[in-house]
């Protein structure tokens, strides 16, 4: 199981998404269960390497790139102990998250209207949840889960897989704030806020060499 191996399934199956503009059951479990199998390990890395690189990192938040392709993109996230990626969207994508080392706290909201004329978006807030090596595989869809905050609880690193990508013009990342005024049961408001200052969110970029 290599780092070829798994290109090569992200490019089988975003193939296969471009086919019908729709992931299919089976394109969607073979990913989870490739990507349960992999590990820092299995991408010839390993915890002393991770450790080292967020002794003293330039920004709080590294990133990898693996693969950065027309259709889809591969890399790691490699997070400094109390960092956070802003809450933040992912504008009909699909994406997988599998944790390589630490533990963070996933925080996901689920669309169930589009933005109003103030910019609001009405979402069901999911439970926040702990993630770790021993977690399954997490899936973000167009419609499941599709705007998410990630904090992490020690040094963290994640596999990120996206497709399609980020295209700044056709698929910008936008950013939101809870509007804590509007809780009522498991729903909310999230406001459009601008991008975040690089205070709030910095990340430096590493090159992968396997």
């Amino acid at each position: 199981m290599t780092v070829v191996d798994l290109i090569q399934l992200v490019r089988n199956v975003t193939n296969q998404f471009k086919s019908s503009n729709c992931l299919s059951s089976f394109a969607k479990d073979s990913m989870l269960q490739f990507l349960s199998a992999i590990s820092l390990k299995s991408l010839s890395i390993n915890e002393s390497q991770i450790k080292h690189i967020m002794e003293k990192p330039p920004a709080p938040i590294g990133y990898l790139s693996i693969a950065d392709e027309r259709d889809f993109s591969v890399g790691i996230f490699i997070m400094s102990p109390e960092s956070s990626i802003p809450l933040h969207d992912h504008p009909n994508m699909y994406g997988f998250i599998k944790v390589l080392f630490g533990s963070a706290l996933i925080s996901p909201y689920q669309v169930k209207s589009f933005p109003n004329i103030n910019n609001k978006v009405r979402c069901q807030i999911i439970p926040s949840t702990v993630i770790n090596e021993s977690s399954e595989v997490s899936c973000l869809t167009p419609t499941s889960e599709n705007i998410h905050e990630i904090k992490a609880l020690s040094v963290f690193a994640f596999l990120d897989v996206l497709f399609p990508p980020y295209c700044d013009g056709q698929r910008p990342c936008s950013y939101y704030k809870v509007d804590n005024t509007s809780i009522k049961g498991n729903e909310c408001f999230l406001n459009i806020r601008s991008p975040p200052s690089l205070d709030e969110y910095h990340t430096f970029s590493l090159n992968f060499c396997n």
